[in-house]
């Protein structure tokens, strides 16, 4: 993996010298590090900054965990395409999740502003909405994936 040189790494590429697993590689470490750094803004915007370091924590985990799964049901090094087949299902099934999950958000918060203030409970309550958000995204993803590869009738 080349994390400096993109002169060589476009030339690798050009030549057909980057498996599948290597691809899978740098999609894994732009998703994870695109999930890290994301999390350093969202920081300012909890009440507790421990539940956001866990959430980061959390989603980071399962994105690693995710991805490797998902590129196994690809058929891993022999698969074909893992990159743009989850770029490709992924958003659809984001935009399904962010439609369900914007209208979760609405009544939650509509309930919580309600009966409270946005508090440390708010803040867990959006951390298990995230979680189980991550979680359902390479679910779908990795049941798309074995349809692809016939792994499911």
């Amino acid at each position: 993996m080349y994390f400096w040189k993109t002169d060589q790494l476009a030339a690798d590429i050009k030549n057909n010298k980057v498996s599948e697993k290597s691809k899978m590689y740098y999609y894994l470490l732009i998703m994870a590090s695109y999930n890290i750094v994301t999390y350093q803004y969202l920081a300012d915007f909890t009440v507790d900054t421990t539940i956001a370091i866990i959430e980061m924590v959390v989603t980071t985990l399962i994105v690693i965990i995710g991805t490797l799964i998902t590129f196994k049901t690809n058929k891993g090094e022999d698969g074909v395409d893992y990159v743009s087949r989850a770029i490709m299902l992924g958003l659809p099934i984001s935009i399904k999740l962010v439609v369900f999950a914007s209208i979760f958000q609405i009544a939650l918060f509509e309930f919580v502003f309600y009966y409270w203030d946005y508090d440390v409970l708010t803040d867990s309550f959006l951390l298990a909405m995230l979680t189980v958000i991550t979680v359902l995204f390479f679910w779908r993803l990795n049941e798309h994936l074995k349809f692809i590869n016939n792994e499911v009738h």
